[in-house]
């Protein structure tokens, strides 16, 4: 992992480059049909973006749930020439030491039930598979 940084923005992902790589797993993730029509990132959410040499080819988008002392990751991509060398690992374990900053207790997130991939990465990270999560629909009127 040459050169590989870790940036974090606090509470305001706006005009980082964080959006452009959340754009880019969103796309990623529709086209392989693993996301809705509407990307699930807000603009006071925070981010550990990962560079090499500069280039930013990684990110972990999460926000603070405080009340429950939990992170909720929203999305977890890196560039897929980047990938399968430590850099979803090195923003995994920044991750733990924000929340450890925080005093939180827990890290939650989602995947899709057919991303194969996402869901070996996270039991790489010994993140065990918790619960279900249904959807629903609502028929329109």
């Amino acid at each position: 992992m040459t050169n590989l940084v870790i940036e974090h923005y606090a509470d305001n992902i706006n005009k980082t480059p964080a959006v452009v790589l959340a754009l880019e797993e969103w796309l990623e993730s529709y086209r392989n049909g693993y996301s809705d029509d509407v990307m699930n990132i807000f603009w006071d959410d925070s981010a550990l973006v990962a560079y090499r040499d500069g280039d930013p080819i990684g990110v972990i988008i999460y926000r603070k749930l405080s009340w429950m002392k939990t992170i909720h990751v929203a999305i977890g991509y890196v560039r897929p020439q980047a990938r399968r060398s430590g850099v979803y690992t090195t923003l995994w374990q920044a991750m733990v030491s924000k929340t450890q900053e925080l005093k939180f207790l827990t890290i939650t997130g989602t995947t899709h039930v057919n991303n194969i991939d996402m869901q070996a990465v996270m039991q790489k990270l010994n993140r065990p598979l918790f619960a279900y999560t249904y959807n629903f629909e609502v028929p329109k009127t």
